[in-house]
């Protein structure tokens, strides 16, 4: 019997030590330019580590629908994703086990984050519904596919003003990889209009402001979701809530960490809890949601 009892403690040893290694932390962002972002999320991951007691990581993948392709497959527990990918997660029809949590909160924001269209001084285009009449003469400069200021909100906007589809509206359509370079190709004419982060425009000196002109800007874009994957017994959820919504006075320096890898977060000033319903504000001032279903249809995985 005591050969029976022995046999069993070292089973519920091994399955014991299984269950603390299968409860390691993954935290995964995606990359931007040339930032994969792992060391601005490093200190979270020692401060959770710290708190909880249990292995933390960081993952980053190479963009914002490989992300998505991750989350959609279990690989993420706690996700940090930018507003598009998280809509594009909501719109799939691949389901995904992972819940908004908390997101960064700015308390009175000015200016954080913002989309701008912005054309070249001499451009006939002096507003953004002009662009229905000059559509086949224009060169559309957008940032990235899963970009939500330079993508996701430049084409809910020219939805509203009666352009469904800007791939065959305009002339052509170039993705020019970043913020800085959407500018930089309609400082250098290879776009006639571009729409990037009104901050990467707000950035420029006074001279290469004076040769473009900002024709449309739009309301503030509420910042994207954490996400905890629902594996996560509701214990370790709340206590890991609990540590994003008290970082910002327990460990400042995590906080500041993680805004510098967005520029849209440098207002930001705590976490504050969310549900998935805070991002239908936002999107439903450029139409009904069967108008902006098309849009979020065409880049989900």
């Amino acid at each position: 019997i005591f050969a029976y009892m022995k046999k069993l403690l070292v089973v519920l040893f091994v399955l014991i030590a299984h269950h603390a290694l299968s409860q390691n932390l993954r935290l995964a962002v995606y990359q931007y330019a040339d930032n994969p972002r792992i060391q601005n999320l490093q200190p979270l991951a020692d401060h959770l580590q710290q708190q909880l007691g249990l292995p933390a990581t960081v993952q980053s993948y190479p963009s914002v629908h490989a992300f998505i392709a991750a989350i959609q497959k279990g690989e993420v527990d706690i996700a940090f994703i930018n507003t598009f990918g998280y809509l594009l997660l909501e719109a799939s029809q691949k389901r995904y086990p992972m819940e908004p949590k908390v997101a960064l909160a700015v308390p009175n924001p000015d200016d954080n984050y913002k989309t701008a269209f912005v054309v070249r001084a001499q451009s006939p285009i002096q507003k953004l519904s002009d662009a229905t009449t000059f559509g086949k003469q224009t060169r559309l400069g957008l940032v990235a596919t899963g970009s939500t200021s330079g993508n996701l909100v430049p084409r809910l906007a020219l939805t509203k003003m009666g352009i469904a589809n800007a791939d065959q509206h305009f002339q052509s359509v170039t993705y020019t990889g970043t913020h800085a370079k959407a500018i930089q190709a309609l400082l250098q004419n290879e776009v006639d209009m571009a729409a990037m982060g009104s901050s990467e425009y707000e950035k420029l000196d006074s001279s290469a402001k004076g040769q473009l002109r900002p024709i449309w800007i739009s309301t503030e874009i509420p910042l994207g979701p954490v996400l905890f994957h629902k594996r996560l017994n509701k214990q370790l959820q709340q206590q890991i809530e609990q540590l994003f919504m008290t970082v910002h006075e327990q460990a400042p320096a995590v906080l500041e960490s993680i805004k510098a890898a967005w520029s849209e977060a440098k207002q930001a000033t705590r976490f504050d809890p969310i549900t998935k319903d805070n991002y239908l504000p936002f999107l439903l001032q450029f139409g009904t949601m069967k108008s902006i279903q098309p849009i979020l249809l065409q880049f989900v995985n």
